[in-house]
C-alpha cells in the first residue's frame, strides 16, 4: 500500500511537468465558441490552455458565466476558462500566428478580430491560433494581468507542440486588435509573468514577429507618452497599421511608433485615410498590405 502511494505521486509529478494537448470536442464548446468558429471552414482543434478544469485557482473572478452576445459582431463576456483553437491549413509552410482580439479588455471581438483572421491566415499557409483570453479587467489587477498571463501560456503551448502543430518555433507571431493589440506588444516585450507549472513552460513565450491592427493603451492620447511596460527589450519585425480617423488611439501610437524608431526597432507604420476604430481586416484597406509584409517577412 505504502509503496502504491509514492507511485501514484510519482506518476503525478510526471504528469504534472509533461504537458499533454487534450482536443475538447465540438460537443463541448461553449455556447460562444460555437458561435466564434461556427463559420470557421478549415479542420479545428480547441483546446484549453490552463491545466485541470482550464481556470486558473489565483482568479479572483469567480463564478463568472460566459456569454457571446450577437449585435452586428460577436462579443464573448465573462471568460475565466481560456482557449486556444488551432485552425489547419490546407497547405502549411511552417509559419504561425496568434490571434488576440480585441474588446477594451472587458469583451472579445471574436469573429471579425478573431476567427475571420484565421480563415484568412490560413488561406496564406500560415496556422491560425486564436486566444480566447480572459475578460473583463479583474478587479484590483492592472487591466492586462489576465490576459497577458493567458497569451504567454498560449505562446509557450504553441511553441512546445510545435512539431504536433506542423510549425517551425521560431517563426511564430502573434496578432492583435485594439486592446488585442497592447496584449500583443506587452507579449513581445514581457518575461512570464506567472509561475512555471510544467515543461510547457519553459519555452520562449516571446513572438518572432508582431502585427498591430489599431492597437489601443500604447500611449497617452494628451502627454504622448508612452505605456512603460511596452519599450523595447527586444527587436523583431512589427507591423502597425489605424485608420485616420482613429482619433482616441492614433495620437498614442504615433508616439509609441516613433519611440521604436528611435530604438531601431524595425516597425512598418502606416495611417490609412477614413479610416476608424473596430473594423477588423479581412476585406479592408490594409488587407493586401498585411499581406504582403507577412509574405516578404524574413527570419534569421
Amino acid at each position: 500500500m505504502k509503496y502504491t502511494f509514492f507511485l501514484l505521486l510519482f506518476i503525478h509529478a510526471l504528469v504534472a511537468q509533461d504537458h499533454q494537448l487534450i482536443d475538447i470536442g465540438e460537443a463541448y464548446y461553449s455556447p460562444a465558441e460555437k458561435l466564434m468558429l461556427e463559420k470557421v471552414q478549415e479542420p479545428k482543434s480547441l483546446y484549453q490552455i490552463w491545466p485541470d478544469d482550464g481556470k486558473r485557482a489565483d482568479d479572483p473572478a469567480k463564478g463568472l458565466q460566459e456569454q457571446g452576445v450577437v449585435k452586428g459582431v460577436l462579443r464573448i463576456s465573462n471568460v475565466d476558462r481560456p482557449t486556444l483553437t488551432w485552425v489547419k491549413p490546407e497547405k502549411p509552410d511552417g509559419r504561425a500566428i496568434l490571434i488576440c482580439p480585441g474588446g477594451g479588455y472587458n469583451i472579445l471581438a471574436a469573429t471579425h478580430e478573431g476567427s475571420d483572421v484565421a480563415s484568412w491566415l490560413a488561406k496564406q499557409g500560415i496556422t491560425p491560433f486564436i486566444l480566447k483570453y480572459r475578460v473583463p479587467r479583474r478587479k484590483g489587477l492592472d487591466k492586462h494581468k489576465v490576459a497577458l498571463e493567458d497569451s504567454q501560456r498560449a505562446m509557450n503551448l504553441i511553441r512546445f507542440h510545435a512539431k504536433s502543430f506542423g510549425i517551425d518555433k521560431n517563426k511564430v507571431g502573434i496578432l492583435g486588435f485594439s486592446a488585442g493589440g497592447h496584449l500583443s506588444a506587452l507579449t513581445s516585450v514581457q518575461q512570464r509573468s506567472y509561475k512555471t507549472i510544467d515543461d510547457a513552460d519553459k519555452e520562449n513565450c516571446l513572438p518572432n514577429f508582431a502585427v498591430l491592427i489599431y492597437a489601443a493603451y500604447t500611449g497617452d492620447k494628451k502627454t504622448r507618452e508612452i505605456d512603460p511596460l511596452l519599450k523595447p527589450t527586444r527587436k523583431i519585425p512589427i507591423l502597425s497599421v489605424i485608420g485616420s480617423k482613429d482619433t482616441n488611439f492614433l495620437p498614442g501610437l504615433d508616439a509609441y511608433v516613433r519611440y521604436l524608431q528611435k530604438n531601431n526597432i524595425p516597425i512598418q507604420h502606416s495611417v490609412y485615410d477614413g479610416i476608424g476604430h473596430g473594423v477588423g481586416l479581412v476585406g479592408k484597406v490594409w488587407q493586401k498590405d498585411c499581406e504582403a509584409w507577412l509574405k516578404e517577412l524574413k527570419f534569421p
